[in-house]
């Protein structure tokens, strides 16, 4: 993964944590890659590339930059609103 590709990672989770919004993303590697999370994010580093995520049903989880599906960091939807 590119300095970029962190940067826009980076950038994306420091936008919903400012704003307190709920999103969605997708897990692609590590031991929860293939798992969808919804929650809110607690803190960002750049530094270390890793941001810490607090799961409606886990909790607090850890995660690297490079273990998230960039595309699918979005607002979280639920379900039955705007369908």
């Amino acid at each position: 993964m590119s300095d970029e590709q962190y940067e826009v990672i980076g950038r994306k989770l420091e936008f919903f944590k400012i704003n307190g919004k709920k999103i969605h993303i997708k897990i692609i590697d590590g031991g929860d890659a293939g798992y969808f999370r919804n929650g809110f994010v607690l803190d960002v580093s750049f530094t270390q590339k890793c941001f810490v995520f607090i799961d409606d049903k886990k909790g607090e989880l850890p995660y690297l930059f490079e273990e998230v599906d960039v595309d699918s960091i979005n607002l979280f939807r639920e379900k039955g609103m705007g369908e």
